[in-house]
């Protein structure tokens, strides 16, 4: 287990988690060793690059990577813990268990009509763009922003399907 995982396993030993949590946990942390490799081969490319360009865009790509290990290193705590008090804050929450109030809701469809906007909006400044397709890195960047904006209607359809029921 990596340091990042060290949080888990004693949580896993604490609670004396049953073996089927031992086993996600070292799935996790087995993806997370894989993939440190990755993440180090992307920052020497990032350091090494000498196109400004591809320095730019595997800097992103390295942001990216940093963030899903901590989310690998947040679920292996929450699955680790339990429902443990002790439970590090650096742990995937669980939903709540009933329904929040309808202010949330209203607020959580309001974020949902905009990203759907932006997600229009977007896909015209990608048509506007295709010109510059072969000679800058603007029609990939609006092509990753339109996928990062799917990604924002999955999280906002998900939390209002939880939250408003």
């Amino acid at each position: 287990m990596t340091t990042t995982f060290e949080s888990a396993r004693k949580g896993l030993d604490e609670v004396r988690a049953a073996e089927w949590e031992y086993q996600l946990v070292d799935l996790l942390a087995a993806h997370d060793e894989g993939e440190r490799d990755l993440l180090e081969a992307y920052e020497r490319l990032a350091a090494s690059a000498q196109a400004p360009a591809v320095t730019y865009l595997i800097r992103q790509i390295v942001e990216d990577e940093r963030r899903h290990h901590r989310v690998m290193a947040e679920m292996a705590n929450s699955i680790a813990w339990n429902w443990s008090r002790d439970k590090p804050e650096s742990a995937v929450p669980g939903l709540p268990s009933r329904a929040v109030g309808e202010e949330l809701v209203a607020a959580t469809r309001k974020l949902l009509d905009a990203e759907r906007r932006d997600h229009s909006e977007l896909k015209k400044l990608r048509k506007e763009l295709k010109p510059f397709a072969d000679t800058t890195l603007w029609a990939l960047l609006v092509d990753v922003m339109l996928l990062e904006t799917d990604k924002h209607i999955r999280v906002l359809r998900f939390l209002i399907d939880h939250l408003a029921s």
